[in-house]
């Protein structure tokens, strides 16, 4: 419809006609598939918030323990592990080949295998959705089972599903069709090549830094020991990680406040399993005699 106006311009009647105008809503931007197994269905439990990280953000009342899988080809470019677990994660993670980032919280996962610039194809899986409900503000904080997933936009289309400020209402039922997935893995090594290792002690904590050759993409197993130390019993601690790099930080492999003064730690890293006894022959050095296959080194403050 148009629309005519009169009005009186220095004694002279103008008549001005207005083309109507259209308003036209900004396109709704794809984004792969729903973060969770395909053919398993459930309710949104939360509409539209903004999380911590500043998405636009449903929360879905998944069970604990459903795979959760990467809707898009993603990197991982932050992620944190909730006080008072050893695997509750919050991640945030930007679309290959992209500038979108999007986050998932309630992810139950292995640090070995959820860490910065870890890459994930559409589909493969990232963890499960976590049973319990931490408190860690500067995390994450849940008060029932459920995975958060916070979107790039306001106005983003997963699965065939309009994510808005309108939809998709609360106890809305949604289905994905993800399918799983599995990226290849380098061949695990057996020895380091060219390796470097420093093992350091500050008041906080004990780092181990590796560099080698080829290591990026390999997993690497690390042990620590210390002696009895007057009436506290000698200590052991393990663990593993896949490097991102050539270049590996293994940070505050002790996990228990201050470290002790004047007394020594002991590590062992390797890319395969560590027998227990081995860290306990407290060796400073040990590349050469073990054919390259471990790194031995010792360190205190």
């Amino acid at each position: 419809m148009q629309v005519s106006l009169e009005k009186l311009i220095f004694g002279t009647l103008i008549t001005t006609t207005l083309l109507p105008i259209n308003v036209i809503a900004a396109p709704a931007n794809t984004f792969g598939k729903l973060p969770w197994q395909g053919g398993i269905s459930a309710k949104v439990s939360q509409t539209l918030h903004t999380d911590g990280l500043g998405k636009s953000a449903f929360d879905i009342a998944l069970p604990a323990g459903t795979p959760v899988l990467a809707p898009v080809d993603s990197t991982v470019v932050w992620s944190c592990i909730a006080k008072g677990t050893t695997d509750h994660h919050a991640i945030m993670l930007q679309q290959a080949n992209s500038s979108k980032q999007y986050t998932l919280f309630h992810v139950k996962g292995n640090s070995s295998n959820i860490y910065k610039n870890r890459n994930f194809r559409a589909g493969e899986q990232i963890g499960v959705v976590a049973a319990d409900m931490p408190k860690d503000r500067n995390c994450a904080v849940s008060y029932g089972v459920h995975l958060h997933f916070g979107l790039p936009t306001q106005n983003e289309v997963v699965d065939g599903v309009s994510f808005t400020k309108t939809s998709p209402a609360l106890n809305t039922v949604l289905t994905s069709s993800n399918s799983t997935v599995t990226s290849p893995q380098p061949p695990q090594a057996n020895t380091f090549q060219s390796p470097v290792s420093k093992l350091s002690v500050s008041v906080a904590s004990v780092d181990l830094t590796i560099q080698a050759k080829k290591v990026s993409g390999q997993k690497v197993y690390w042990r620590m020991y210390r002696t009895a130390v007057g009436n506290l019993p000698a200590r052991y601690w393990q663990g593993e990680q896949v490097a991102s790099s050539n270049s590996l930080t293994l940070p505050d492999l002790d996990g228990s406040g201050d470290t002790l003064k004047g007394v020594n730690y002991y590590t062992v890293a390797s890319l395969s399993p560590i027998p227990k006894e081995d860290v306990a022959k407290m060796r400073t050095s040990c590349f050469a005699s073990t054919g390259g296959t471990q790194l031995c080194d010792r360190a205190s403050r």
